[in-house]
C-alpha cells in the first residue's frame, strides 16, 4: 500500500509542477517576437518507434500521441520474455526546457502494463532528448506495482521514437 501512496505522491507532485509552468509558458509565447515563434502545426505531432520496459520485456513497439506540447499518450505494445503479447498504456507530462523540442526534456509518467499473466501500474520519471526535430530517445525508471500476477518493483522505460505530423 506504501507504493501507491509514493506513485500517488509522485504524480500530484508532477501534476503541480505542470500546472505551474503553463503560465510561464504562455506568458514566454506571448513576449516573443514574429521571428521566434514556432512553426504553426508543431503542437500535435505523432510517432512511432520502438520501446522496451513497463513489465513488457525488451520487444516493443511504440505509438506516441502529443495532445499538447507538455502532454504524450504512449501506448507500448509487445512481447514479454515469455513470449506473451501484453500491452501498456500510459500518459506523460513534459517539464519543457528552454530550447528544447516539443515534448523534450524531464517528465513524469504513470500507466497500466495489462499481460495474459498479470496487470500492474507503474509510475516513471525520465529524460526525453530530442537530437533531431523529429526524433526522440527516452530514458525513464520508477516502480511497477502488480494488481495481480507477476512480480513488482524497480521498473525501467526505453524508447526511440520519430516523430511526424
Amino acid at each position: 500500500m506504501t507504493h501507491v501512496k509514493l506513485l500517488s505522491s509522485l504524480l500530484v507532485a508532477g501534476t503541480v509542477v505542470m500546472a505551474l509552468q503553463v503560465p510561464a509558458s504562455a506568458q514566454m509565447r506571448t513576449s516573443r517576437s514574429t521571428a521566434q515563434a514556432p512553426a504553426a502545426g508543431t503542437g500535435n505531432m505523432v510517432g512511432i518507434g520502438y520501446k522496451a520496459g513497463n513489465g513488457l520485456g525488451f520487444t516493443g513497439l511504440d505509438l506516441i500521441v502529443n495532445p499538447s506540447p507538455n502532454m504524450s499518450l504512449d501506448l507500448q505494445a509487445g512481447l514479454t520474455p515469455t513470449g506473451a503479447f501484453g500491452v501498456a498504456p500510459a500518459i506523460q507530462f513534459h517539464m519543457p526546457m528552454p530550447g528544447m523540442a516539443l515534448a523534450g526534456g524531464p517528465y513524469l509518467g504513470a500507466g497500466v502494463s495489462y499481460t495474459p499473466t498479470s496487470t500492474g501500474v507503474f509510475g516513471n520519471v525520465g529524460y526525453q532528448l530530442m537530437p533531431m526535430p523529429n526524433v526522440g530517445l527516452l530514458l525513464g525508471v520508477g516502480y511497477l506495482q502488480p494488481l495481480s500476477g507477476g512480480a513488482g518493483g524497480v521498473n525501467y522505460e526505453f524508447g526511440l521514437r520519430y516523430f511526424f505530423m
